[in-house]
């Protein structure tokens, strides 16, 4: 097997043209600030430690009981089941890695039963709510956390493969042996091994086995 660890972007890769935050944004009535702060963000304008805290204050009502109520709703993408179930046959480790809340990566290791998630850590209340994030997952985290996993398990990163859609995939991308941007954006532009427009996960299969 040529491939030994495959590693997942959450949002506009396992959920569907959207993100976590605006999913929920959305049911908090809250979703035209929330935007604004993501657009805000791909632009340049602020950086990833600032939309954590923001987007914290904003979303003030939301709480761990809402995310997990409220989870089976999102927009997801078909075939993750299937998808981490092959690669889990073949022997190869599955990891999550996000920029939103740790939290929402949790509830992905619950569903489909990834070996590894990481996300942003938010404060979060002794009621349950979920506060101001308080240490990101940006780009440059999501390598780190790769390369770490991939050396605890003794794997090369020419074995690793990620599977991501936008900007905050590129240091992930350049790490490891192949790169799949999934449904992704114009800033993954000549940044991948190869690029697929898909409904369905299981189609990076054919690239991976």
């Amino acid at each position: 097997m040529r491939y030994k660890l495959v590693s997942f972007d959450m949002d506009g890769t396992l959920i569907k043209n959207t993100t976590a935050d605006l999913f929920f944004a959305s049911l908090l009535n809250v979703e035209k600030e929330v935007l604004e702060l993501e657009t805000g963000l791909k632009q340049g304008l602020i950086d990833n430690s600032d939309f954590m805290v923001k987007v914290g204050l904003i979303m003030k009502e939301l709480s761990l009981d809402f995310v997990t109520n409220n989870f089976h709703n999102l927009p997801l993408i078909d075939g993750i089941e299937d998808t981490i179930e092959a690669l889990k046959h073949h022997g190869v480790i599955t990891m999550l890695i996000t920029s939103s809340g740790e939290y929402f990566a949790n509830l992905f290791k619950s569903r489909f039963q990834f070996d590894y998630v990481f996300g942003t850590k938010h404060h979060i209340d002794e009621n349950g709510f979920i506060g101001i994030g308080i240490d990101d997952c940006s780009g440059k985290t999501k390598a780190m956390h790769l390369a770490q996993i991939a050396e605890s398990n003794h794997i090369s990163l020419a074995e690793c493969v990620a599977v991501g859609d936008s900007l905050s995939d590129i240091p992930i991308f350049e790490k490891v042996g192949l790169a799949i941007a999934f449904n992704s954006d114009e800033t993954l532009e000549g940044k991948a091994d190869i690029y697929l427009k898909s409904d369905n996960l299981l189609s990076i299969l054919a690239h991976i086995l």
